[in-house]
């Protein structure tokens, strides 16, 4: 089956497909800024989710299921959630500002100001957390993290409603972040328990400013964790302590000593399931694939006509090793 996107009188922004395969996210950079969620079954009218949303002439009003209008005029890329389907984080017309919606749901769930030394919001991921929630149940809570133009990463617990923590990766923009999910065991801390979660940065890049940086830090791509730890005897969300840990920067596209070539990164994509590949788009045509744990090169992958502005992987590319790009 194809899935026809639908022409808004802006260029599109980015393609991706939801936990949900069925389920495709489609980003224009139109005047209203639509981001709008699609079945590639094209699922009866009757499905449609209420209200916020229109159907453009051309497109099959069966395949839309939900559409926003965030007024972004940015390149930010609205992400969904990883490990709960109803969520979504978008961009708005303010450009340090994110929104977090729920598709059950008329309005949004948080909004987020980020402070404006940290420059415009590039970059969205947002993650559902497993907590131990006491001895026989565990909750999920849903984690917001922003990249943005300062170079910076930006928690924020969405139930909360508060910034957790903040990483600076360098000076450039952090143009793209996913996630995937970790293992949640026992802190060493007495009484205490931890959550953690793997993060993928991609970083704009200036040839000439590369060149003159150590090799181990010339990589545009940064893998790092972030973790938590929670008292198992409170029950306060205020408990919750976050920090990040950089586990590996990537190495990408080569700078020679003309300064040419192309080493900003525009995309990372976690392989879905067990997280254990990472693919990495660059400006320089090119994905490389890497393994998490050391961040090893396992190929490098050609054929794109332009710096890679889509990718994913098929839902069981752990057995098919199937994946797509598009630049």
């Amino acid at each position: 089956r194809l899935f026809h996107p639908p022409s808004r009188g802006g260029p599109g922004l980015g393609v991706r497909r939801m936990e949900k395969s069925a389920h495709v996210l489609f980003q224009t950079r139109d005047p209203k800024g639509i981001v709008s969620v699609h079945s590639i079954e094209r699922s009866s009218a009757s499905a449609l989710g209420p209200a916020r949303m229109h159907t453009p002439s051309c497109c099959p009003s069966s395949s839309i299921i939900r559409q926003y209008e965030t007024y972004s005029q940015t390149f930010c890329q609205a992400a969904p959630c990883v490990g709960n389907d109803h969520l979504l984080a978008l961009p708005s017309g303010n450009e340090s500002e994110v929104v977090v919606v729920d598709d059950r749901a008329d309005t949004p769930v948080s909004r987020f100001s980020i402070e404006k030394k940290h420059g415009m919001l590039t970059s969205l991921a947002l993650i559902a957390c497993d907590r131990p929630g006491g001895d026989t149940e565990r909750t999920t809570r849903p984690i917001l993290l922003c990249g943005m133009e300062s170079g910076t990463t930006v928690l924020f617990d969405v139930l909360q409603g508060s910034m957790k923590a903040s990483y600076s990766l360098g000076k450039e923009p952090v143009l793209t972040l996913d996630v995937t999910k970790s293992s949640t065991s026992s802190s060493s801390s007495p009484g205490a328990q931890s959550t953690a979660f793997l993060i993928a940065a991609g970083l704009a890049g200036d040839g000439e400013e590369i060149a003159r940086m150590d090799p181990s830090e010339a990589g545009r791509a940064v893998l790092f964790k972030a973790k938590s730890q929670h008292s198992s005897d409170s029950q306060s969300d205020s408990s919750h302590s976050w920090e990040f840990q950089k586990r590996v920067r990537l190495s990408t596209c080569h700078i020679n000593e003309t300064f040419s070539g192309k080493p900003g990164v525009s995309i990372c994509r976690f392989r879905p399931d067990d997280g254990r590949l990472l693919a990495v788009g660059g400006w320089d045509y090119r994905v490389r694939l890497f393994e998490r744990t050391q961040g090893t090169q396992m190929a490098i992958l050609k054929g794109n006509a332009g710096s890679v502005a889509a990718m994913d992987w098929a839902p069981d590319a752990a057995s098919s090793g199937l994946f797509a790009s598009a630049g």
